[in-house]
């Protein structure tokens, strides 16, 4: 499993926010980035979202538009913040 994680490379950082355009906002000036996609499928589970370019990965956040979806379950149970990491 060690080998496995060595051999990967950070492609995502996901974060969950209540409020996607404060967020958005926030970090983008924290980073110095800037929204380059928005998925208009991402809807159909719930969810609005915006993905960053930084460095060569990616930092991607998540709000739900509708209840009880699991962002607004995590949301509920531990706030906003960290949601997941995606390797490659």
């Amino acid at each position: 499993t060690s080998k496995l994680l060595i051999m990967s490379r950070l492609r995502q950082l996901v974060l969950c926010a209540r409020d996607l355009d404060a967020a958005t906002k926030k970090v983008c000036d924290e980073l110095d980035t800037y929204v380059t996609f928005r998925d208009p499928s991402l809807e159909g589970f719930g969810l609005q979202n915006v993905l960053l370019p930084v460095g060569s990965s990616f930092l991607e956040i998540v709000s739900p538009i509708r209840k009880n979806v699991t962002a607004d379950r995590y949301l509920n149970k531990f706030g906003e913040g960290g949601y997941m990491v995606i390797l490659q």
